[in-house]
């Protein structure tokens, strides 16, 4: 089965090397061993790896653009390289077998507003597609592509009957080469689609709507079945998998269902006790603070928080009291303060210097 480093990273060939990077930071985070503990994640791992290793460096992504075709050829049983040890990819088989598409992923950044709502979202997203015009084989209407006479149709040849290119030994294993007249595909499109200039698919926008569960937990992944990019020889579509980013929000912290907002009291509020405003996500409710409230002390608000991911019940508003200290007050607040101080049988205020002063001798 042919393998391909674009494909892999779900890119067009002509993907700028930003494109590249971020196709590959997304995959690596959807499929990396430690975050997916599918049995294949390890090994689509290991494949996007390898793809980024080439395709992330402008002189190798070079060198495969230009003499790169196939990873590795099974013929006869015995497997000839295509291209050097390098990057040590995964074996692949020339084979006519149907060949399933590639997965794409997306981000999608929601709010928590959105998260705690739910819904559908529509997103837009680049597909590979058999190309109309040709069907998906790259040869233009009424003409097919022909087995590479050169070749046979194997996509190898001896190494004694072509002249090897001196910088490019790599390309070859054993007696074995890759066919230069068809570049080790088996096939020659002499008449070349004008549609897709013989790549076989075309690049379309499609807009899919994305249901997303209320309480969504961010990092998440989404899974469209069959909306990812076309396969190949027939073979069933890949999937499109919307991985779920949450952005930062203004005044709440998340943890889990749960919700946390920092309020501000004064010291005689956290001292008598007070009700205050807190917003949620959907209003706001009245919360009373007691008398003695310290810095630090969290009361909690039922249901002020995120849906449980399970549907059963949501989180609470976790408030998290800080009180402040007045750093400028009045002749007349400090009076009173002296004398609340007085009442409470603390003792007065410091004389001397300030500290860490030298005094004089």
């Amino acid at each position: 089965m042919e393998e391909d480093y674009y494909r892999i990273l779900g890119v067009p060939r002509d993907a700028t090397q930003r494109e590249i990077k971020k196709a590959y930071r997304k995959l690596a985070r959807l499929y990396h061993p430690d975050r997916n503990p599918q049995p294949i994640a390890k090994t689509k791992f290991r494949k996007i790896n390898a793809a980024y290793e080439v395709l992330g460096e402008p002189e190798k992504r070079k060198e495969y653009d230009t003499f790169f075709k196939r990873a590795k050829r099974t013929r006869k049983g015995v497997t000839v390289k295509a291209y050097d040890d390098l990057f040590d990819i995964f074996s692949t088989r020339e084979t006519f077998e149907p060949e399933r598409g590639s997965d794409i992923v997306v981000d999608l950044e929601l709010d928590l507003e959105e998260i705690s709502k739910g819904g559908y979202k529509e997103i837009r997203v680049d597909r590979q597609m058999n190309c109309n015009t040709c069907g998906g084989s790259g040869a233009a209407p009424g003409t097919k592509p022909r087995t590479c006479m050169k070749c046979g149709g194997e996509g190898e040849i001896s190494l004694g009957s072509e002249p090897v290119w001196e910088d490019h030994e790599d390309l070859s294993q054993g007696d074995l080469r890759a066919c230069p007249n068809c570049n080790g595909i088996g096939r020659v499109i002499d008449h070349k689609c004008s549609s897709c200039e013989g790549a076989g698919k075309d690049w379309i926008t499609q807009t899919f709507k994305v249901d997303i569960p209320r309480g969504v937990v961010g990092d998440e992944i989404i899974t469209l079945k069959g909306k990812g990019n076309e396969g190949f020889k027939g073979g069933e579509p890949g999937d499109l998998l919307v991985s779920v980013t949450e952005k930062e929000h203004p005044r709440y912290m998340r943890n889990g269902s749960n919700l946390v907002f920092k309020r501000k009291i004064s010291f005689p509020q956290a001292a008598m006790g007070t009700t205050v405003r807190i917003p949620l996500l959907d209003g706001d409710v009245d919360l009373y603070i007691p008398p003695g409230t310290q810095t630090g002390d969290v009361f909690g608000i039922p249901n002020g928080g995120l849906p449980l991911p399970d549907g059963k019940g949501v989180g609470e508003m976790k408030v998290v009291v800080k009180v402040i200290t007045p750093r400028n007050i009045t002749p007349r607040q400090r009076a009173l303060l002296k004398e609340f101080s007085n009442e409470a049988g603390e003792p007065e205020e410091p004389r001397g210097f300030p500290f860490g002063s030298r005094s004089r001798r």
